[in-house]
């Protein structure tokens, strides 16, 4: 929008009024004339005035939309990177469709591992084997027969040992299973 200016160009004053018209009118209608005259140099100026702030406006309204063209060019760069996010089939690592909510592994398709909870480590089975008997003597010893039975009980005791070592080991893969099931990282 161009500038516009305006100007008022018959200025006169009341003296000058005085002498152009003489004692033809009378002083009401000279005052009349007068305040009419300033009225209209005031208009006037306030167009002046809004013109000017019309083309500050017009200005920083070019500004905002040469933004706005930036922004909506953001958008679109934004959109177009998240759709292909969401269709993709393969990122970060995992493949298959991967972006959503509860898009969780399955056997043939990747997505979704949350973090299993810990779990305690199993304990190692502190079992000492008995010692080796030497070679049955040809007759009946007591001795020997006590090396045997010593033997047996300490197998015995180990055996105990390694069914408790064993059924904890059993309990820690379990807990295991479960935290990793409640992460999503095994099937049910």
């Amino acid at each position: 929008m161009a500038n516009l200016k305006l100007s008022y160009q018959y200025v006169v004053t009341e003296e000058g009024l005085r002498k152009l018209i003489g004692a033809q009118w009378p002083e009401q209608l000279v005052k009349d004339y007068l305040a009419s005259k300033n009225t209209a140099q005031q208009f006037v100026d306030a167009i002046n005035k809004n013109s000017d702030d019309i083309a500050v406006i017009n200005g920083q309204i070019t500004t905002i939309n040469g933004e706005i063209v930036v922004i909506n060019g953001q958008i679109t760069t934004l959109t177009t990177n998240l759709n292909n996010h969401v269709a993709a089939q393969s990122a970060h690592g995992a493949t298959g469709d991967i972006v959503g909510t509860d898009d969780y592994c399955t056997a043939s398709v990747g997505g979704t591992v949350l973090l299993a909870s810990a779990v305690a480590d199993a304990s190692t089975a502190s079992i000492t084997p008995p010692t080796a008997l030497g070679s049955a003597p040809a007759t009946y010893n007591q001795a020997y027969a006590q090396s045997q039975t010593d033997a047996i009980n300490t197998l015995i005791t180990n055996v105990s040992d390694l069914r408790t070592t064993l059924n904890a080991l059993v309990g820690v893969v379990n807990n295991m299973l479960a935290t990793e099931r409640t992460a999503k990282q095994r099937a049910v």
